[in-house]
């Protein structure tokens, strides 16, 4: 999640506070994470993280549920005092690789895609619309068929979420479910792929962080 101005490393200390709006969000990712684990088909599962930070999201899942041990992840993060902190939590799961590097890059998925679980925990909300749009349209890319994305996004503008959701759609995406999470005003959203996944092409930038002192300016939504 490096790539701004905000000491990412101490805005990690927001989840140890039991009512904050991150933490809020983040027990209900790990149910949404639950969930799509409980859907795959018998086998193998691969899931990726993209800016997976501490991995406070998905770590603990795997640990606990049931179908953790037939997952293979690959945690993308970029801030290399983050990605220490996940990979120290993932020490004890074989399957689990952290990999300290960019994950705006296509590059840093190959060997680890398509992924029948797609983690886009906390991304959305530093980025700017065109990027948000971008990074879905190289989702396909990413996702296997029938996988499940997790995402999520503040709703300070309003016409995000249905914009997000749009886009989503407009890719091959299919809604499963959209909640804010009470007290947080941060929207945690699934979708599943229903399209045909597309090879991964490298050298693909799929996202920019947005400067912190540009607003949103979000498009009209039908």
């Amino acid at each position: 999640m490096a790539g701004m101005a905000r000491d990412w490393a101490d805005w990690h200390r927001q989840y140890d506070e039991p009512d904050s709006s991150v933490a809020r969000r983040l027990s209900t990712v790990r149910l949404r994470i639950c969930a799509a684990l409980d859907r795959a088909p018998a086998g193998r599962i691969q899931l990726v993280s993209v800016c997976a930070g501490e991995a406070r999201e998905v770590i603990p899942v795997l640990r606990d549920h049931e179908r953790g041990p037939d997952v293979t992840a690959r945690l993308l993060e970029l801030d290399p005092r983050i990605a220490a902190v996940a990979a120290e939590a993932a020490d004890d799961l074989p399957g689990v690789q952290v990999v300290e590097d960019d994950a705006a890059l296509t590059d840093n998925y190959e060997g680890a895609v398509p992924a029948d679980v797609v983690v886009l925990s906390g991304v959305f909300g530093n980025l700017t619309e065109r990027s948000i749009e971008r990074t879905i349209s190289c989702l396909p890319q990413l996702c296997a068929r029938n996988a499940t994305v997790i995402w999520t996004r503040h709703r300070r503008s309003p016409e995000a979420i249905p914009c997000v959701q749009r886009w989503f759609s407009r890719h091959g995406f299919e809604e499963l479910i959209s909640s804010v999470p009470d007290g947080t005003g941060l929207c945690v959203g699934v979708h599943t792929f229903r399209g045909d996944p597309k090879p991964l092409r490298p050298g693909i930038l799929m996202f920019t962080f947005a400067d912190g002192r540009t607003a949103d300016h979000w498009p009209a939504t039908p």
